[in-house]
């Protein structure tokens, strides 16, 4: 990313910090000490529609190198962990690339299922939700 990039995507995060209370966060390999991707909570505003804008969206985004290895899934269930024991949405959405078999796999284990499919920048993506569990 160019120097400009990286900073709007700080300054991006600190916001969804400050101002929602969660946010995007990094994942490391233990091993290594490398970042290998990102997963979270965020509010990116992508206007998608009602069914899809008010709801918190999960998102994670790891290196293609260490797919099927289970960061995704780790990192994104312990996310979910703390997110439903401190704000406890009853639904969360997200977007995947219908062709993203990885992040397909990663969804189902989360129980997100998919509810429509839009266009966003151009491409189609899968909108998928994910109903709080029931206590």
């Amino acid at each position: 990313m160019s120097r400009e990039d990286t900073w709007n995507r700080l300054l991006r995060f600190a916001g969804h910090w400050s101002l929602l209370g969660y946010g995007l966060l990094l994942v490391e390999e233990r091993a290594s000490r490398r970042v290998i991707g990102e997963v979270g909570i965020a509010d990116f505003h992508r206007g998608l529609g009602e069914d899809f804008d008010p709801w918190p969206e999960f998102a994670w985004m790891i290196a293609s190198d260490v797919h099927g290895r289970g960061f995704a899934t780790e990192a994104a269930m312990a996310i979910l962990a703390w997110m439903e024991a401190n704000f406890a949405p009853e639904l969360l959405v997200c977007i995947i690339d219908p062709n993203n078999a990885p992040s397909l796999r990663v969804a189902e284990k989360l129980e997100f299922h998919p509810f429509g499919e839009v266009e966003y920048k151009d491409k189609p993506v899968l909108k998928m939700r994910r109903f709080a569990p029931t206590r």
